[in-house]
């Protein structure tokens, strides 16, 4: 019986991951850090650092995506307001990033990854790069008012 219990929580913690919506990603060479206002996230050793940024004043969010190696991209698709899954155990409000993470891989050429990656609100007066600097520096960036 002991065995039989054990054998029914590795499955049901296997079932939970794989019906996850980001089933596999972090076995499948994916990591994220976490920092108040930033998500780091490193794909087959290729890394991004996503900032999220609400101005007190109107509540506007910026979100900028930094790549942190030479021939790497995060493509943002999509932006929401919402919690973290449980499982990363972030507190509070995050915006949840959806886009496609383009990873150097020397042999076989780039190799692109669909995914959602939860990153912490820094709540400041001013946004910490403009909108103008983000945008000459070629990162990926965008502005929101959440509803």
């Amino acid at each position: 019986m002991k065995y039989m219990l054990s054998l029914c929580l590795l499955l049901t913690s296997f079932t939970l991951l794989v019906d996850d919506d980001n089933a596999g990603q972090e076995l499948q060479g994916r990591h994220l850090d976490f920092g108040i206002g930033y998500t780091t996230v490193t794909y087959l050793d290729n890394k991004v650092k996503i900032t999220a940024e609400q101005r007190m004043s109107d509540n506007k969010i910026q979100v900028i995506v930094f790549p942190l190696e030479m021939g790497v991209t995060f493509n943002l698709e999509h932006l929401r307001v919402g919690h973290a899954p449980p499982r990363y155990n972030l507190q509070g409000k995050v915006v949840l990033v959806k886009g496609n993470f383009v990873a150097r891989v020397s042999e076989n050429g780039p190799k692109r990854r669909q995914m959602t990656v939860p990153v912490q609100i820094s709540r400041v007066n001013q946004f910490t790069v403009s909108s103008n600097e983000a945008l000459i520096q070629g990162n990926q960036y965008r502005e929101f008012t959440p509803q």
